[in-house]
């Protein structure tokens, strides 16, 4: 049954990094135990992207993992970040021009879809991930749940202008 077979994907996920801190560790349990759903609320610091990006290698069968930064000066330290602490590869760069990324996310999603895989990381200003260009993307390329949303510096994202980004197809935050 669906009960069932989400059970056994839970239990394998991948264990925690060992360089993690305590604090980090319990962070994900707890984010893990929501649903997948939450806020972290952590100290300047005190290692809330790498926290992130831990958590979304442990997303049993991830497809489809989300960045949103309010900057791309942000966009770039997460794509550094993520080349430093993850085995999740060659993200899209959603920010700036469309034409730099819209055709390159729509084949990779589309792949994806196809039976490869791979998880397609997308990391993209709020400006980008909560504009039509993307959505449809998302539409276009029949994304099918498995996602994975982190938003850097959430507050931004309930002004007006950003709040698209917030999109219920996710089903982790």
């Amino acid at each position: 049954s669906e009960g069932s077979r989400w059970i056994a994907q839970a239990v394998t996920t991948r264990p925690l990094p060992k360089d993690l801190w305590r604090h980090q560790a319990e962070a994900i349990h707890a984010w893990e135990a929501h649903g997948r759903r939450g806020l972290l609320s952590m100290a300047t610091g005190s290692g809330k992207t790498r926290t992130a990006l831990a958590a979304a290698e442990r997303c049993p069968g991830l497809r489809l993992l989300v960045i949103a930064a309010p900057r791309a000066g942000l966009v770039e330290q997460w794509r550094d970040e993520l080349a430093a602490h993850a085995q999740l590869h060659r993200p899209v760069l959603a920010y700036e021009r469309a034409d730099r990324w819209q055709e390159s996310l729509f084949a990779r999603m589309r792949a994806v879809r196809k039976g490869s895989n791979e998880t397609v990381v997308v990391i993209g200003t709020l400006h980008s991930l909560a504009g039509r260009r993307f959505e449809t993307v998302l539409e276009d390329s029949g994304h099918e749940g498995r996602s994975l949303l982190i938003v850097d510096e959430v507050h931004n994202a309930g002004s007006p202008t950003f709040r698209d980004v917030l999109r219920p197809a996710f089903d982790w935050r």
